[in-house]
Formats: C-alpha cells, structure tokens, sequence
C-alpha cells in the first residue's frame, strides 16, 4: 500500500507499507521560487539494510 499525503503548499509524503509494516518513506520538497525540488528517500532494501538517498533537481 502507499499512502500519499500533502504536508502543505510545498511538501508532500508517500510512504510505503507491506503487511503493516513500513518500507520506505519518501518525501519531496519544491522550493518556494518553484526553481528546485528535493526528494529525500529512506527505507529498506532487499536485504534488509537501510537506505538513504537525496535528489535535487534544478529548473534552468
């Protein structure tokens, strides 16, 4: 299941469950100027280890 929620005008949230059982939340951001979009990740991966991960992305 994802559960997708809107934190407020810039932010948003997606997290992702299995057997009630959290396995990743994602998270992304757009700054105010709308020029950059940040998304952060963490979960688990297939083994069992933690995940982090950042993205930025910028508009030219």
């Amino acid at each position: 299941m994802i559960a997708l929620k809107q934190i407020d005008t810039y932010t948003s949230e997606a997290i992702l469950k299995h057997a009630d059982r959290v396995l990743a939340t994602s998270r992304r951001v757009v700054s105010t100027d709308g020029k950059s979009l940040t998304v952060t990740y963490q979960g688990i991966d297939s083994r069992g280890r933690k995940v982090d991960l950042l993205a930025v992305y910028e508009r030219r």
